[in-house]
């Protein structure tokens, strides 16, 4: 039982990085709207270098968001699999596991924080 209640915690973990993942994407999204509004507002060549720069970063930080999100499903697919086969035992794999992904999904907010202070600061410039 213990272990089983040990795999739902992880499971809850997953389910919250997700939806703080999730959260990520939509929020580039409007990001990207607020960079667009800066380019039409703003043609000079040293305004579009920088939103070129903002570009790149935001399909960057869109295309890690997405892979980390698949990772974290796959992860939670791995934690079914373990309550349905081996309920007793989830092993230091998966504990393992478990400690990566949570230092990913921290490295990825701090990124994403210290990304979106960029742009604030950036469009407090040229808006």
């Amino acid at each position: 039982m213990e272990a089983q209640q040990h795999i739902s915690a992880l499971h809850q973990d997953i389910e919250s990085w997700k939806t703080d993942v999730d959260f990520v994407r939509r929020d580039v999204r409007y990001l990207k709207e607020r960079l667009l509004e800066v380019a039409g507002k703003n043609s000079s060549r040293e305004a579009m270098v920088q939103v070129e720069h903002f570009q790149n970063l935001f399909l960057r930080q869109h295309e890690v968001a997405d892979e980390l999100f698949h990772d974290l499903k796959q992860a939670n697919k791995s934690l079914r699999v373990a309550i349905q086969e081996v309920p007793a035992f989830y092993g230091p794999v998966m504990e393992e596991e478990h400690s990566v992904l949570r230092e990913r999904v921290e490295v990825f907010d701090k990124l994403f924080r210290e990304l979106k202070n960029e742009f604030n600061n950036f469009l407090r410039n040229w808006l």
